[in-house]
């Protein structure tokens, strides 16, 4: 029986986390403005103030519109040695419009996102390490990776030091 090796879980969001904050940042000063428009008469609300009132209603919203790191993940690609393989599979959330404001989401698993196949002991880890990252680049224009984040982060930092020969059985 062939056991599968779950090496990576890379995370694919609607958009870049900087984008996404400024974004929340918008819509926030929009809620001041709102509020300001509102209550003439009331003092001034800002986003900048350390204010009771205006903390209170800064962390009402962040929570309210959450955060990016974990509730705005999109998609999964999952790298995993083969035999003499290394594959990414996905999974994407089944919606049929992917927006910041997903409350619910189901994922679905969606098959084989890349295959690398290696028969020869030439490549050394690091050449199958930049392999495997040149695939994910080219993913990035690839349905339904399009106008998508793939967050290779996790990936970049540790790929390098990984014994890819060793996963996939030439070392």
């Amino acid at each position: 029986m062939l056991l599968e090796k779950y090496i990576f879980d890379i995370p694919v969001y609607s958009v870049p986390s900087e984008k996404f904050f400024s974004v929340r940042q918008k819509k926030l000063q929009e809620h001041f403005d709102f509020l300001n428009e509102a209550t003439p008469d009331l003092p001034k609300r800002s986003t900048d103030s350390n204010d009771e009132f205006d903390r209170n209603m800064k962390d009402s919203f962040n929570r309210r519109y959450g955060g990016w790191q974990f509730t705005q993940v999109v998609g999964w690609i999952r790298l995993f040695p083969l035999r003499r393989q290394m594959r990414g599979e996905y999974w994407f959330v089944d919606a049929e419009r992917i927006d910041v404001h997903m409350n619910k989401r189901n994922f679905k698993y969606c098959g084989k996102a890349f295959e690398l196949t290696y028969f020869t002991n030439e490549e050394t880890s690091i050449d199958i390490f930049h392999q495997i990252r040149n695939r994910l680049e080219e993913l990035k224009h690839e349905n339904p990776f399009k106008r998508r984040y793939i967050d290779m982060e996790t990936f970049m930092n540790i790929g390098e030091f990984v014994n890819w020969l060793g996963l996939i059985g030439l070392d």
